[in-house]
């Protein structure tokens, strides 16, 4: 359970890539990105952005294997939650979708998970 949220986090990145003007593709200067730590990369050029997109990735599966489980279960959790809401801002900002259907989507999926991941951990012994 602890790794497996990883392997959307590119699927979050491609959206910000698709997302971009046309003349991004130019002069990565005209990148449409709030958030600051992406944007750094995003002007940089795509590459720089997929490097940066790299290195999170991997910081986040070495980060989510180290601490034990049910520590573990809370930081993909929250990074799922983080990348969702970003997911849903986007839509809301760039294609009007209601915002009270971007604020609960997050929960309908996330919240089942913790609950099946936090059952399976109490029955594991010693855990």
């Amino acid at each position: 359970m602890k790794a497996w949220t990883v392997f959307l986090l590119p699927g979050f990145g491609c959206r910000r890539l698709i997302g971009q003007p046309p003349s991004y593709w130019h002069d990565p200067k005209t990148a449409n990105e709030a958030e600051p730590i992406v944007r750094f990369l995003m002007v940089r050029g795509y590459m720089a952005f997929v490097v940066g997109g790299l290195r999170y990735v991997i910081t986040t599966i070495v980060v989510v294997s180290v601490p034990p489980r049910r520590v573990g279960m809370v930081i993909p959790l929250t990074l799922l939650l983080a990348h969702f809401w970003s997911v849903a801002s986007w839509l809301v900002f760039n294609f009007g979708y209601s915002t009270s259907r971007a604020q609960f989507a997050p929960g309908v999926y996330s919240v089942p998970q913790a609950w099946r991941a936090s059952r399976r951990a109490d029955e594991i012994p010693g855990l």
